[in-house]
């Protein structure tokens, strides 16, 4: 019986043992060595076609063959035996025939002890020459219960489990065409015997109408074995369907994402554009400082988009590899492979692209992708750490094309939002923490969603370790090495200077830490930069650097020394850096 259960397992799979050496630059041999066509499938057999028993016993021997039902097992997650057929005999490699005898009379029994008997133990096919077509040497239940008897007694418990099902249903099949049998033979005096009433006339009187004999209902045990079969593979394989694109995180959802009044625009745009792909939100730029949930909002439009259309070709990958394979293509020479992979997407999700400042050639690659996709209507995302006007190094034509759409600037979460996080992240976990720990790390975490998640997990991690109930005191000092409780101004960040510093000079922290150069931008960063590097002792001038939108060592020692100056010749100047470095702490609530 073939239902093509796992065709669909069948044509993934070699698609992507195919792209995989592609990737290698073996294209001749995949052509050469898996050169299989599907035929048919059962309960845990896939029948193949090879172009002879030779090519078969070398894919064998050199791992094609393994590789090729390691591929189908991991996608259809079950144990699936792939049984070859030679082109050229048409006959089972492996395989003795199955001997031929006389078949039982009931049509249908017939019908469904083939079935029970493939699915169980597989087939033999032989061709027919003359018509061409597939014929089944069939061995009856019974002399195959005795035959078979050591066979199944090596086959694994759940394939043993199969057989015997199939086998009760069998029987119950052939007993009640047995009992159909018998009444039609107790039935046929009575009908003979109506029959002959019926034809011999009475004196002007209509004749006799023998009573209907009353028939067994007709059983469509074919269809109803069927509809069998379709329920049990659908419960084999409700666990393995796959739900999510493998290269995108379960947990990056819409439903996980928790908005605030910072970053509520950036979660309506981005859900506009995964329930209108390629349309008005068409490309999205999403930028923001790390941890403040980029790539969250990125891979819950993939998820999104996946889930209502199936069939989209959508591709999640960091600038960084996809430089990488842009390399390695070309060094082995496959570069219209690596084109036609991402200028045929429906969704490119591209994450962290200030990676490619200074990279022509690669930017030159996904100029050429960018407007594939776009002409094609496709959703293109990219996230960034700053806004792409302040990354050097892009050509201009492709920043333009970043800048063509949405463009969305994520900011650190406000307390309550925080709040909401921590909670949410608890009960994802089926943890209850104590309402005044989830304050304590809200109020004092200030800089990003992804430090907030640590202080949590390292606090659960704890409680599960040691077998612990939390208290806020073990809480203060589980995260004393994050937080300075014994502070009584608070802990002090690079994120929250500044924060104090934009939030003084009435400035966007994106536009504190780009690349602007005008006198509103360049006074208020330099004096950031001398703030964080008196408050922060144990961050380099490298470091401090990175925080500043990847400033070098010669820019930061110049905005201290500047600071300094101005510090020692302006008192007003002395008095606003005071006055910031007190505001520059977390204040304890």
């Amino acid at each position: 019986m073939s239902e093509q259960f796992y065709k669909d397992f069948f044509e993934e799979a070699m698609r992507q043992i195919r792209e995989e050496y592609i990737a290698n630059g073996k294209e001749r041999d995949f052509k050469f060595y898996f050169n299989i066509e599907y035929i048919e499938d059962t309960f845990d057999t896939i029948t193949v076609s090879v172009s002879s028993e030779m090519m078969w016993k070398q894919m064998e021997k050199n791992g094609s063959a393994e590789k090729i039902q390691e591929k189908i097992n991991e996608l259809t997650a079950q144990e699936i035996t792939l049984l070859p057929i030679a082109k050229n005999t048409h006959k089972m490699i492996g395989q003795s025939a199955v001997q031929a005898n006389p078949a039982p009379s009931f049509p249908q029994a017939q019908q469904a002890a083939k079935k029970a008997q493939e699915s169980a133990f597989g087939i033999e096919l032989e061709k027919d020459k003359k018509e061409s077509a597939f014929t089944l040497n069939f061995t009856p239940p019974v002399q195959m219960q005795s035959q078979e008897a050591e066979h199944r007694t090596q086959q694994p418990p759940e394939v043993l489990a199969r057989f015997n099902q199939s086998m009760a249903s069998l029987n119950k099949l052939i007993e009640t065409e047995k009992e159909k049998e018998r009444i039609q033979k107790s039935a046929l005096p009575q009908m003979q015997d109506a029959q002959a009433q019926f034809s011999q006339p009475f004196n002007n009187q209509q004749p006799q109408k023998p009573e209907p004999v009353q028939q067994p209902a007709k059983i469509d045990y074919n269809d109803d074995y069927q509809e069998y079969l379709k329920q049990e593979v659908q419960k084999m394989n409700q666990n393995s369907i796959q739900k999510n694109l493998p290269q995108l995180r379960d947990d990056y959802t819409f439903e996980n994402f928790i908005p605030g009044a910072s970053t509520q625009y950036a979660y309506s745009a981005a859900k506009m554009a995964a329930e209108a792909p390629g349309k008005d939100y068409n490309p999205m730029l999403i930028y923001g400082g790390v941890g403040l949930g980029k790539t969250h909002l990125m891979q819950a439009i993939g998820h999104y988009i996946f889930e209502h259309n199936p069939s989209s070709k959508i591709c999640y990958i960091s600038a960084e590899s996809f430089t990488n394979e842009f390399i390695a293509s070309t060094q082995r020479k496959t570069t219209e492979e690596f084109k036609k992979k991402y200028r045929n997407l429906d969704v490119l999700l591209l994450d962290d692209i200030q990676f490619l400042e200074g990279k022509e050639a690669t930017q030159e690659e996904l100029f050429h992708t960018f407007n594939a996709i776009y002409d094609r209507k496709g959703q293109l995302v990219f996230t960034c750490d700053r806004p792409i006007s302040e990354i050097s190094g892009i050509t201009n034509r492709l920043s333009t094309r970043f800048s063509r759409g949405m463009n969305l600037d994520l900011q650190p979460p406000d307390y309550e939002t925080r709040r909401a996080i921590l909670e949410q992240k608890m009960t994802s976990r089926g943890k209850k923490v104590q309402s005044e720990i989830i304050d304590y790390i809200a109020q004092n975490v200030q800089s990003n969603v992804r430090d907030l998640e640590s202080c949590m997990k390292k606090i659960i991690g704890y409680s599960e370790l040691m077998e612990e109930e939390l208290t806020l005191n073990i809480a203060k000092e589980l995260l004393k090495d994050r937080i300075d409780s014994n502070s009584d101004i608070g802990s002090v960040t690079v994120e929250s200077i500044q924060q104090a510093v934009a939030k003084k000079y009435n400035l966007k922290l994106a536009d504190l830490i780009g690349k602007k150069k005008s006198k509103q931008y360049v006074l208020p960063r330099q004096i950031a930069i001398f703030i964080s590097r008196k408050l922060m002792s144990e961050y380099s001038l490298k470091d401090i650097g990175s925080e500043f939108g990847g400033r070098d060592h010669s820019t930061i020692v110049k905005a201290i020394e500047k600071v300094e100056a101005l510090v020692k010749t302006k008192p007003e100047i002395a008095a606003i850096v005071k006055q910031l470095e007190k505001d520059s702490h977390v204040q304890q609530h």
